[in-house]
């Protein structure tokens, strides 16, 4: 670790102009000015998305992490701690996240009417985001205004929607209150090394890589910031043989956080892998995973600059990806790099901004895929900083002390930030409910299979067995492997009574994806208990009712009680029997009755009933 005086940079950088803030014995005390100026960014924040407070819980990953979640639902408890940390459900190992959830479920509960304020936990998280990039930005670079500016851009950005409304995206919010930190530790470090000052840094990163894996790439940030706007790095000369080996010593002084990197990356890679998030290769050849990451870089920036058709799911273009489109996308991307080190003495903070665009997007753009989305919202929400960076600055360098630019900027950024309230607010709409969310994803998207599924299951809950199937139809148009349309479309057949039809979809779904519990139960109670001897088949019900047991979440009443019937149209009735009990001692009061009197037509029917009795 280094502990020489930090060089002073040989540009005219910010780092240079601004009085000594940071120094001594630590950075000196907020100023009223930045005081009002976050309070202003908090207030609006939180006035904006306020109506979340009486959004519901999607059916879009809210069940696996409160919804449906056991671990989570009871609260915090010492059991629930221990899961946290030794999990990897939901295909990701984030602890923070996890105890999080259980905060709230402890505070508020876990039911619907509850969902308002698990809402208000991330807005809060999110407007404390916008205060901290906020100071930690006037802290380093003595500048408020293009400071608040990106700050603002950030807080009110409709790229940030997902990220705030939805309660499983807790871990974006989570995980940048304590990246931040992280910097914000980091800041302090380099005012006064020390080893002490260096293990509070080690300890928010580890804590933020806790919450979300997303922060890997924080070492590369800090040695962007070493160079600005912190000035630890100069700019590199041909004559200047020792640039090298001050950038070797801040590499070095990195080595514990690379190290802590390098081991989350690690961890995260065998639990998504071994929870079935990663795409294989068959599914998704890497020259597809490139040439969409290279495309997903472009669209992102055009989706900065003009958010309109955000939706929660981007199908994954595949092969129907055309080649010029990732060739301009890569000159663009070339091109603009190219300008940023050319620039680099002019303008820093270009270099810095566009490097942190690109590094904080690695985990996420798509090389090891997750999933099968094409790009998320949710992964701009810390990347962008470095776009809105680039904005701020440019526009505060270009403005200068001339007064018709400064009008200029000005005007520029006030529409800016007002046509992000304006899109935010009915962007934040969007997401009240599942209805509301996955309808908006399939009319501003083109074949999107996920939101067509997704609106059918939701229909399908409420009754609207005739506006589901078609959905259901329709993505399995465009995705005929789509184990779950298979199961919507099954259920759907099966509501309507056509016990046939039914049967097929839930054996598709079954050969396509054999750990869907829910529709092994589903096909085992129909070939146990319909009344056309041409359906039923007690020999396949037991096997799909004994692949419902066992589910790692658990063997609720149902099962058993599907698993007894199964039995008993095999023929093996001593085990019926057995079954029966098990699901009358764990059934609720409101099922005992049907039950046990179906247990007693088991018993009645075993023809080992008289010897076996006492």
């Amino acid at each position: 670790m280094s502990r020489k005086t930090h060089a002073r940079p040989t540009s005219s950088t910010a780092a240079e102009q601004r009085p000594a803030v940071i120094g001594g014995s630590g950075a000196a005390a907020i100023s009223w000015a930045e005081l009002r100026i976050a309070a202003v960014v908090v207030s609006v924040t939180l006035v904006l998305y306020w109506p979340v407070r009486h959004h519901e819980f999607v059916s879009y990953d809210d069940d696996l992490y409160v919804v449906d979640n056991p671990h989570v639902q009871t609260g915090l408890s010492w059991p629930g701690v221990a899961w946290a940390f030794r999990s990897g459900h939901a295909a990701n190992w984030h602890p923070l996240t996890w105890l999080s959830h259980m905060l709230d479920c402890q505070l508020f509960g876990a039911k619907e009417q509850a969902a308002g304020k698990h809402h208000l936990t991330s807005v809060v998280l999110h407007a404390a985001n916008a205060a901290l990039l906020f100071i930690l930005l006037a802290r380093m670079t003595g500048e408020l205004l293009p400071s608040a500016l990106t700050a603002a851009l950030f807080a009110w950005h409709p790229l940030r929607v997902e990220s705030v409304a939805w309660v499983a995206e807790r871990k974006d919010v989570l995980s940048t209150f304590l990246g931040l930190t992280t910097i914000a530790a980091y800041v302090r470090y380099t005012s006064r090394p020390s080893w002490a000052r260096y293990a509070i840094v080690a300890l928010f990163f580890a804590l933020a890589l806790m919450a979300k894996p997303m922060w890997v790439t924080l070492p590369a940030v800090l040695i962007l910031l070493d160079y600005w706007p912190l000035g630890r790095l100069s700019q590199p000369r041909a004559t200047d043989q020792r640039w090298a080996a001050r950038l070797a010593a801040l590499v070095v002084e990195k080595l514990p956080l690379l190290a802590l990197s390098a081991l989350s990356s690690m961890v995260t890679f065998v639990v998504q892998l071994r929870g079935g998030a990663v795409g294989p290769t068959d599914v998704l050849p890497i020259e597809q995973r490139i040439a969409n990451a290279i495309v997903s870089y472009v669209a992102y920036i055009g989706d900065t600059v003009w958010p309109v058709g955000l939706a929660v799911f981007y199908p994954h273009p595949q092969e129907r990806l055309h080649a010029w489109q990732w060739f301009l996308a890569a000159l663009v991307l070339s091109v603009t790099t190219v300008a940023a080190v050319i620039l680099a003495r002019r303008a820093p903070y270009f270099l810095v901004g566009w490097l942190w665009y690109l590094g904080m997007l690695v985990p996420v753009i798509g090389i090891v895929q997750v999933g099968m989305q094409a790009r998320a919202d949710r992964y701009t929400y810390v990347p962008t900083i470095g776009l809105f960076l680039i904005a701020a600055w440019g526009a505060a360098r270009w403005a200068g002390e001339r007064p018709w630019r400064r009008a200029a900027v000005v005007t520029v950024a006030a529409s800016s930030l007002a046509l992000c309230l304006w899109t935010t607010q009915r962007q934040i709409r969007v997401w009240k409910n599942s209805e509301t969310l996955f309808e908006h994803a399939i009319q501003v998207t083109t074949d999107n299979h996920l939101a067509l599924n997704n609106l059918g299951w939701v229909l399908l809950h409420s009754g609207r067995i005739d506006d589901a199937s078609p959905l259901f139809a329709r993505a399995l148009q465009i995705s005929p492997s789509m184990a779950a349309a298979h199961g919507g479309l099954g259920s759907a057949y099966s509501l309507r009574g056509d016990a046939a039809e039914a049967v097929r979809e839930f054996r598709k779904t079954l050969q396509l994806k054999p750990d869907e519990y829910g529709v092994a139960n589903n096909l085992a109670w129909i070939l146990a208990t319909h009344t056309d001897a041409r359906i039923r088949n007690g020999k396949e019900a037991v096997r799909w009712a004994t692949r419902a047991t066992e589910n790692p979440a658990g063997t609720p009443f149902e099962v058993l009680d599907t698993l007894a019937a199964s039995l008993a149209e095999a023929g093996r009735f001593e085990e019926a029997v057995d079954a029966a009990h098990r699901a009358l001692d764990a059934a609720p009061v409101a099922a005992q009755r049907e039950i046990a009197e179906r247990l007693r037509l088991y018993e009645r029917r075993n023809p080992y009933r008289e010897e076996n009795t006492p």
